[in-house]
């Protein structure tokens, strides 16, 4: 009997939770240099959020950079994962922990939307800019 690695349980226990955490999280910041505007953007591996403009949580978000930021951290908690079941791990799933990673996950889609709430979002960033430095961060 093969043991199968991507399950809906697993998914809603280890998969989701994890890559949103770190979507949520870990960040590169990039100071750039435009005509006006905003000065940092942040996203790994692409920008698709800028830095507050004008007042506070007003920010430029770019739909198709953040969807691939997504489908990147959400495939490197799948490697991570079948790494660690070629290994010889044993992914058991429990009740208790997949509520606590539907709970992780519905946390980090409202703080989301929290966050970009007043934001303005877009396609693509059709904004001409100049990367000056890179740095990862953690966004806590």
């Amino acid at each position: 009997m093969t043991d199968k690695i991507f399950t809906v349980k697993r998914t809603l226990q280890y998969y989701l939770p994890i890559a949103l955490t770190l979507f949520m999280t870990v960040t590169i910041e990039r100071n750039v240099f435009t005509d006006g505007g905003y000065d940092r953007l942040y996203g790994l591996p692409l920008p698709y959020i800028s830095s507050s403009l004008g007042y506070s949580f007003n920010f430029q978000v770019y739909l198709l950079a953040m969807i691939f930021d997504l489908l990147f951290c959400f495939g490197f908690t799948a490697l991570l994962f079948i790494g660690l079941v070629k290994t010889g791990l044993r992914l058991k799933t429990h009740w208790i922990f997949i509520t606590l990673g539907v709970l992780v996950t519905a946390f980090w889609i409202a703080s989301f939307y929290a966050l970009t709430i007043d934001s303005n979002f877009h396609f693509l960033n059709d904004t001409d800019y100049k990367t000056i430095t890179r740095r990862i961060t953690l966004k806590l």
